[in-house]
C-alpha cells in the first residue's frame, strides 16, 4: 500500500515538472515571458558561474567567444602582414643583387670583347707590318732607304724589327744594319735608340 502510495506521488511529481516546463515554454514561446533573461538572472546568482561578470546577457558568452576569436584573426592577419612585408623586402634585395650581378657580367663581357678586338687589331697590324717588311726587303737598298725616310720613324722601326725576325727565322744577316747605314746620321741614330727601347708606333683604340 505504501508503494502505490510513493508510485502515485512520483508520478505526480514528474507530471507537475512537465508542466511547469511546458507552461513555461508557451510563456516564452507567445512572448509573456523571456526565458534567457530570466535564466541569466537565476544564473548570475551562482557564485560558482557568475564569476562576478554581469551574464545578465543571454549572449555574453557568445560575445565573448567570437571576441576572442576577433583577436586570433586579427593577430593572424598581423603576422601575415608582416611575413608578406618581410618577403617584398627580401624579393626587392634579390632583384638588386640580379640587377648588380647583370651589370657586372655585362661589364666584363664587354671588357672580354675589348681585350680580344684589341688582340685581333694588334695581330692585324703586326701581319701588315710583316707584309711591308717583305716589300722592302725585295726592293734596291736605295730605294728603301728613300721611302723609309719619308715614313713616321716609330713605323720604320716596326718594320725594321719585322725584317730583323725575318732574316732570324731564314737564318740569314739581317739587312737592317746596311739600310740604318745608308739614312741620315740623325735619323739612323734615333731608329736605334727606339729599336732598343722598344718603341712602336702601335697604338691600340680605346
Amino acid at each position: 500500500m505504501q508503494a502505490k502510495h510513493s508510485l502515485t506521488v512520483m508520478f505526480l511529481l514528474i507530471f507537475l515538472i512537465i508542466l511547469i516546463i511546458s507552461v513555461v515554454y508557451w510563456f516564452n514561446y507567445l512572448g509573456l515571458l523571456n526565458l534567457p533573461r530570466a535564466l541569466s538572472k537565476i544564473v548570475s546568482k551562482v557564485p560558482l558561474i557568475s564569476y562576478g561578470k554581469d551574464i545578465t546577457d543571454p549572449f555574453l558568452l557568445e560575445k565573448e567567444y567570437y571576441s576572442k576569436l576577433r583577436l586570433s584573426y586579427d593577430s593572424m592577419f598581423t603576422q601575415l602582414n608582416q611575413y608578406e612585408n618581410e618577403l617584398k623586402a627580401k624579393d626587392e634585395q634579390i632583384k638588386e643583387k640580379e640587377k648588380i650581378l647583370s651589370e657586372s657580367e655585362l661589364s666584363f663581357k664587354q671588357k672580354e670583347e675589348n681585350i680580344y678586338r684589341k688582340l685581333k687589331e694588334y695581330e692585324d697590324y703586326k701581319e701588315n707590318i710583316k707584309k711591308e717588311a717583305i716589300q722592302f726587303i725585295n726592293m734596291p737598298p736605295e730605294q728603301a732607304v728613300k721611302v723609309l725616310n719619308s715614313m713616321d720613324i716609330l713605323k720604320v722601326v716596326d718594320i725594321l724589327r719585322a725584317m730583323d725576325e725575318y732574316f732570324a727565322q731564314i737564318g740569314e744577316s739581317s739587312l737592317v744594319p746596311y739600310l740604318v747605314s745608308l739614312m741620315p746620321p740623325d735619323r739612323a741614330a734615333k731608329i736605334s735608340e727606339y729599336k732598343v727601347e722598344g718603341a712602336t708606333t702601335y697604338s691600340p683604340a680605346p
